[in-house]
């Protein structure tokens, strides 16, 4: 890859951290233990993403979350970009 695209892809990637409204699921109570339903923090998570004005992203860091129910995930995004960050595996 030129130098020059390396440069591009860095501009794009810095300006879209710079405007992106961050939802890490732990911060709305999620646990990751695998044994704690997390449900309600990750439709927190999304209805919050959802709402933003400003590029999203929801942040899931590593770990095992149980999600019994989140059937509710059907709202539209004002958010002209969605990101989903997984941070891997446990």
């Amino acid at each position: 890859m030129s130098p020059l695209a390396i440069f591009f892809l860095f501009l794009i990637n810095s300006s879209l951290a710079a405007n992106t409204n961050i939802n890490n699921v732990q911060n709305y109570g999620a646990k990751s233990d695998g044994k704690t339903d997390s449900s309600k923090a990750f439709l927190s998570a999304w209805a919050a993403a959802c709402a933003s004005n400003t590029p999203a992203t929801i942040n899931v860091p590593i770990g095992k979350y149980l999600i019994h129910n989140a059937t509710s995930m059907d709202k539209h995004a004002r958010a002209r970009l969605l990101l989903y960050t997984l941070m891997g595996l446990s």
